[in-house]
């Protein structure tokens, strides 16, 4: 199962990537998030893991994040415990009118057929999707 969505920043792509990277902005903007700190040192971003605290469909949840950083194109994470494991990818590409982001979740339901616990979850996801851009684009000016 997977949702994805863009806008378009009036912004450069360096500064955009910036942004969404740096882990004191994240409350700001994605939608559930009460907290991020970083688990592994150092301070590169690829293979960083982070334990997030959200609010989830089953509840406040802290799972662990591992990332993905080819700055400055893309920001990719993957939960990598609990029992709800989405993947996604903020694709970032210069346009016009600044820089477009792409936000993309996948998850893949633990059964071979989505239950209606899958279902829910997977709405919640979608609706954190949409409801991050939102205020990425607000807090961020667009």
């Amino acid at each position: 199962m997977d949702y994805e969505r863009s806008i378009t920043l009036p912004h450069d792509i360096e500064g955009v990537f910036a942004f969404i990277a740096d882990t004191k902005n994240l409350v700001r903007w994605r939608e559930g998030l009460r907290d991020s700190k970083r688990l592994t040192p150092g301070t590169d971003l690829d293979g960083a893991r982070y334990a997030e605290t959200l609010d989830t469909p089953l509840g406040i949840r802290t799972l662990t994040v591992e990332l993905e950083a080819r700055p400055p194109h893309s920001l990719a994470f993957r939960v990598v415990d609990g029992p709800i494991r989405p993947n996604g990818t903020l694709a970032l590409r210069t346009v016009a009118a600044g820089t477009e982001l792409t936000y993309r979740i996948d998850y893949t339901p633990m059964l071979p057929v989505a239950t209606p616990i899958d279902l829910v979850v997977f709405a919640s996801l979608t609706a954190a999707v949409d409801k991050s851009l939102a205020k990425l684009a607000t807090v961020i000016g667009a």
